[in-house]
Parts: C-alpha cells; structure tokens; sequence
C-alpha cells in the first residue's frame, strides 16, 4: 500500500492525472478501512484535506500541529487524506526516540510511567481502545509485550503520542 501511496504521489508531482493506485481493486478496501478506521478513533467524519501529505516526516508535522492545536478533526482530516500506505508508517520509533531525547539515555522498562505522564492521549482519539497508549509506551521503553492490536489504531496512536511528547518537551517531531 506504502509503495502505491508513493507511486501515487509522484505521479501527482509531475502531473499525471492517471494513478496505478486509483485502478488497483486491492487498494480500495485498505482506503477505506483506514478511512472507516480513523473515523472510528477520531470520532470525526468529514472529507480528507484538499492537499494532504505526501511523506511520512510532514504527515507527523501535520499530525503534531492538529495535536497541539487539540484539534480532532483537523487530525481526522490529515490521517484521511494521507491514506493507508502513508498513515501506516507512522511507526512508534519516533515514540521511542522522543523518550530517548526527554531522558537523555535510551528509555527502559522503569521509565514507562514518566513517559506515559508526558504523553497522554486526552480526548483526541476517543474510539482507541484504552490498551493502545500502554502498549506503545512499553514498546518504547524496550518491554516486549505480546499485546495485538489492529496496525491503524497502532499507527494513529503513535503518531499523537509522539506528537504529545515532542509537545511537551519543546522537540521536533521529525524523524
């Protein structure tokens, strides 16, 4: 889907009007899950962003300026429009890194509860299964946890949390 998205947005960029992406019948329920799924989280409906992201550093730049903002559907409309394959990449290493960068060393099981203190999720995903957040901070401070959740809950959940983070202690969000 990643490599689709990508495909896509460079076609975009050197004004192709034709998509791989568009006529891919695999594609579509992917989009739409992914579409259905931040709906779900977000508790938002609506329309994607006319001119969404096209990498996964200025996605998250977008996603910690609607966090910041506490603006859900702002956030609603920047996931939607970013689409699966771009949305799915938003990966908890930035999580991890951010912890790393708050305490000066590589974050360790000791240290999910500061982290979790200076990354709340609030009310801007209400639909994610409360299970999410935990799961994600243990996985950045190195607990190996057998914990499944679904890969766009796991995605969006990074993505605000890092945001919240980065916010937090006045760092950049890029990768």
């Amino acid at each position: 889907m990643r490599a689709q998205d990508e495909v896509g947005a460079y076609l975009s960029a050197i004004g192709s009007h034709s998509s791989p992406v568009d006529s891919a019948p695999l594609s579509t329920p992917h989009a739409t899950y992914w579409a259905q799924r931040v709906a779900v989280l977000t508790t938002e409906s609506g329309e994607a962003c006319d001119d969404p992201a096209r990498t996964p550093a200025e996605l998250l730049s977008r996603v910690a300026r609607a966090v910041s903002a506490n603006d859900r559907a702002d956030l609603h409309r920047q996931l939607v429009g970013a689409g699966a394959g771009l949305g799915s990449s938003l990966a908890s290493a930035s999580l991890r890194r951010l912890a790393t960068q708050m305490l000066h060393r590589p974050p360790t099981p000791a240290d999910v509860p500061a982290v979790r203190s200076r990354a709340p999720i609030g009310d801007l995903l209400p639909g994610l299964p409360a299970r999410v957040p935990t799961t994600l901070i243990e996985r950045a401070c190195q607990i190996a946890n057998a914990a499944h959740h679904d890969a766009t809950d796991l995605a969006v959940g990074a993505a605000v949390l890092a945001a919240r983070l980065a916010y937090a202690i006045g760092a950049d969000v890029h990768a």
